[in-house]
């Protein structure tokens, strides 16, 4: 495999990882349709398996998705955990259910987020697979979702007002921290889907090939209830687009 999979902590339990961008979690089940050549490609998975072998009968499909409690998109870096038994399976499972596990990310946005804040919008889908806010209840499988946001730095490139937040989702919908923040007119520098022309023209010049999107830390109570907390520096190619940022200051009270 190509790409560099990092083991951050790991216990019989379970294990978290560092995922890289660009490596899809997991194929596609035989029966869907095939997009984007993700059959047959090397998928996290396939590390998983090749490291924690016990992971082959653990989950709700371990064929496809050995020891996964949830996931990242294929271009989003950053932290996962991966259960290590049934047992543990179990227990994350029920803790992503209840919100007891909390994700924290770190996304460049186009525009100035001037203050802190949850953004409260439903999240659906208007054709194929492709999520979309609702506004009333035009489209299908609707359902609630909330993304708590900070902003961090400030930054002004190409005449354009940037801001580095840190965004924690509060409900685990498909593409919930992207949809949520083109929403509220604040898209993620080269988020393809969502993003729109302009943040994928500062992506291109900042040297980017994907989203400026990084799980950037994981926090539960394990199975003993100890407090887990574990973190996952940016990767290289989103540090290297920042270091091309000059910082402005924040705003004045």
């Amino acid at each position: 495999m190509d790409f560099l999979v990092e083991t951050v902590y790991e216990d019989p339990d379970f294990a978290i990882i560092s995922k890289p961008a660009g490596l899809l979690a997991h194929g596609i089940p035989h029966h869907a349709k095939k997009t984007d050549g993700a059959v047959n490609k090397e998928t996290l998975a396939d590390w998983i398996l090749k490291h924690y072998p016990e992971t082959r009968r653990i989950g709700d499909d371990p064929r496809l998705r050995p020891g996964m409690v949830h996931r990242l998109d294929k271009d989003t870096s950053g932290a996962m955990v991966i259960a290590r038994s049934k047992k543990a399976f179990e227990y994350l499972k029920n803790l992503f259910k209840e919100h007891k596990i909390k994700k924290t990310y770190l996304a460049l946005v186009l525009g100035r987020l001037r203050e802190s804040g949850i953004i409260n919008l439903p999240i659906g889908i208007k054709s194929g697979t492709t999520r979309r806010v609702v506004f009333g209840n035009k489209m299908k499988f609707v359902k609630p979702a909330e993304t708590r946001y900070r902003p961090i730095k400030f930054f002004c490139f190409k005449n354009e007002d940037l801001t580095l937040a840190e965004l924690e989702p509060l409900t685990g919908r498909t593409h919930q921290i992207r949809v949520h923040l083109n929403a509220i007119h604040h898209p993620v520098i080269g988020d393809r889907i969502y993003g729109g022309r302009r943040p994928m023209e500062l992506a291109r010049v900042l040297g980017l090939s994907r989203q400026f999107l990084h799980a950037a830390g994981i926090e539960f109570l394990s199975p003993s209830r100890t407090a887990i907390r574990a973190s996952v520096d940016l990767p290289p190619d989103l540090e290297q687009a920042l270091n091309q940022l000059q910082p402005e200051p924040a705003d004045q009270p």
